[in-house]
Formats: C-alpha cells, sequence, structure tokens
C-alpha cells in the first residue's frame, strides 16, 4: 500500500499574508519607528550644522570689521605722526576724529568713529604717546579697538 502525503489545506487569507521572518521583514522595507528615528536624527544633526554655520558666519563678520577698525586707527596714526609739532591735534589730552569711516573702512561713513589722547612726557621728557582708539556697534554691543604709539 502506498501513502500519499497529505497536503495542509491552504487558507484562502493565510495565503495573502506576508511572510513573517526576518529575511522577509528585511525585504519589505523600513518599519514606522525605524523612519521616525532617523528623521529625529536627521533634523538634530542639521540643527547642529546650523548652528555652527551661524556662529563661524558671526566670527567671521567680527574679524572683518576689527581689520577695518585696525585700518582706521593706522590711517590716524599716520595722519597724526605727519602732522607738525605744534599742531593742536598733538596737544596733551583727548581729541575726538573729524572724520568717520563706512562698514569697508572708507573716509565718509558713520561706522567706525576714531578719537585719540596724547600724552607728553611718555616714554621720555621728548616724546608724545598717542593713543587711537577706534569705536563701533556690532549685534553684541559696543567694541573698540586701541593702538598706541610714540612720536618723538
Amino acid at each position: 500500500m502506498h501513502l500519499q502525503p497529505s497536503l495542509p489545506t491552504a487558507d484562502p487569507a493565510a495565503s495573502c499574508a506576508r511572510p513573517r521572518t526576518a529575511r522577509a521583514r528585511r525585504a519589505g522595507g523600513f518599519s514606522m519607528l525605524e523612519v521616525l528615528i532617523s528623521m529625529s536624527l536627521l533634523a538634530v544633526g542639521m540643527a547642529a550644522i546650523s548652528t555652527t554655520y551661524s556662529m563661524l558666519s558671526d566670527a567671521a563678520v567680527h574679524e572683518r570689521r576689527v581689520t577695518h577698525a585696525l585700518h582706521v586707527a593706522e590711517l590716524t596714526v599716520e595722519d597724526l605722526l605727519l602732522r607738525y609739532a605744534g599742531d593742536p591735534e598733538l596737544a596733551q589730552g583727548g581729541h575726538a576724529g573729524a572724520v568717520a569711516y563706512t562698514q569697508d573702512g572708507a573716509p565718509g561713513g558713520s561706522y567706525f568713529t576714531t578719537a585719540w589722547e596724547v600724552a607728553t612726557g611718555t616714554p621720555i621728557a621728548s616724546a608724545r604717546q598717542i593713543r587711537v582708539t577706534v569705536t563701533w556697534t556690532e549685534r553684541t554691543g559696543v567694541k573698540t579697538l586701541s593702538l598706541v604709539t610714540v612720536r618723538t
């Protein structure tokens, strides 16, 4: 006698269902939880990059303004050093600059303002110490830069 193996009866609803093996799940795509976690990590990374970019951009703007302020201070020092010894601008005490400068350091604006102080007899009796101060306003507040020279 020969027995035929019996085949399981196929349930039509079960044949349409997805297989539940790990391999079959991987082939089917990502779960909603995996997608949400990935999107959250991507959002945190983008926020960190945006913050870093903003800080670097602000630092670059500040450094450019410091460079322009230094240029303005150097122009003022050169102007004062070229004046004759009896010039009223070289008298002891504080003086305000007559020329204001643009953000790029060109004369005629109102971004950078200059002032200087002259001290006689410093560091030697026949010398004058000249301290030029450049002032400007940034988003974070008022900034100053000072440049000191001696004229004999």
